[in-house]
């Protein structure tokens, strides 16, 4: 049991290392560097996590009927696949191939990595499991992020090309050892399918629209932000990477003791409401950079960060704590497994809506998204503040 959730742990840790580097990298690289435009990366990202969303039912039922190791090995091939169209990308056709890939692989990898290591621990270990396998995955995406940092500064295209293909190289070594995986470990635990009663609670289901807005700040970190910046304010263009390793760190830092702090639901409630302020405050101070001077524009961009941060930490908690509420006993991962498509709910807004609208609009429309997570994070109070006096 130990080897195995060891192998999951060290998968879980450099794929979020190549991650990292990739999700820094890539955006920039193919919508300035190589000219492709956020008309073609925004809806290639959105595009790739919709398809990985749609898929999600009919190749988690794969993935039961042929073993959850045997499909993360397979998903692991795809990534590399995408690592490897990335590198090449002679066209933007060839990039959209490539976002697809990409966005099937996320979509499946991580939920499948967590079933596996879930499958080697007795239920009362797994929400620690959890926390373990989310920190690997910051600092993973910290570290990857750095290197997105140098790769930027280094402005050289074959050096964002071995970054690509680096990260194809780690995609293929896990999809290895998950292929390789004791036969125990292979068997896992069962995904949720569509049948599941988890997608007829209404409850659970508002929850995960309201989650899906609060994680605006995930396409805001990776996608708008370093595009933004780099066209659209005096700002250095390795900054947005920095910025994002920045992020990393403090989640690191702090989301474990504020999920643990929030052990209410009037703290749930103040989390939530914290949460929505802060994304005000970041969108109104990212949409600002660009009438401000160089080192003006990087204070703003990195003050930003640093908002939406605090949005990220916060609204994951509060989130987290209304899940607890809606949970049965025994169906934590039916309900868990359909609160997570929250995420895919943000990479596809993000980037395929959020994106041209404020490369379009601008500040007007940086505000706008602040008062829609808002929104959001005060609704989700007011449904914590019902659930306490209804309960």
């Amino acid at each position: 049991m130990q080897s195995v959730l060891r192998r999951v742990y060290a998968a879980q840790l450099t794929t979020a290392l190549g991650d990292g580097a990739v999700l820094t990298t890539a955006t920039l690289y193919f919508a300035v560097i190589r000219g492709f435009g956020e008309g073609v990366v925004g809806p290639a990202l959105g595009g790739g996590a919709l398809l990985g969303l749609l898929l999600s039912v009919p190749l988690g039922r794969l993935a039961d009927r042929i073993g959850l190791a045997r499909a993360a090995a397979g998903f692991s091939v795809i990534a590399a696949t995408s690592m490897i169209l990335f590198a090449t990308s002679p066209t933007p056709a060839v990039y959209v191939a490539g976002a697809l890939c990409w966005g099937v692989s996320q979509a499946n990898l991580l939920p499948l990595r967590q079933a596996l290591a879930a499958s080697q621990v007795p239920l009362e270990g797994r929400v620690r499991l959890r926390a373990v396998l989310h920190t690997l995955l910051n600092i993973g995406m910290g570290l990857g992020a750095a290197w997105g940092a140098v790769a930027i500064a280094l402005d050289d295209r074959a050096v964002f090309t071995a970054t690509f293909l680096v990260h194809g190289v780690i995609c293929l070594a896990t999809g290895a050892v998950y292929a390789f995986l004791h036969s125990s470990a292979r068997r896992g635990t069962a995904l949720p399918g569509a049948e599941s009663a988890a997608w007829r609670d209404r409850r659970l289901l508002a929850l995960t629209g309201l989650a899906g807005l609060l994680q605006l700040s995930i396409p805001i970190l990776g996608v708008l932000t370093p595009i933004w910046i780099v066209e659209r304010s005096a700002a250095p263009e390795w900054l947005p990477a920095v910025a994002l390793t920045m992020n990393m760190l403090v989640v690191v830092a702090v989301q474990l003791r504020w999920a643990t702090w929030v052990r209410s639901a009037r703290r749930a409630r103040l989390s939530a409401f914290v949460a929505g302020g802060a994304a005000v405050a970041a969108c109104l101070t990212l949409g600002a950079a660009p009438g401000l001077g160089g080192v003006g524009a990087a204070v703003a961009a990195l003050a930003g960060i640093l908002f939406i941060t605090v949005t990220e930490v916060t609204a994951g908690a509060a989130s987290w704590f209304r899940l607890t509420q809606l949970s049965p006993v025994g169906r934590q991962g039916e309900f868990q497994a359909v609160f997570s498509t929250s995420t895919t709910i943000a990479r596809i807004i993000g980037p395929a809506l959020l994106l041209p609208l404020v490369m379009a609009v601008g500040l007007p429309a940086w505000a706008a998204l602040g008062l829609v997570i808002a929104g959001a994070g005060a609704t989700l109070a007011g449904v914590l503040r019902r659930s306490t006096i209804d309960g």
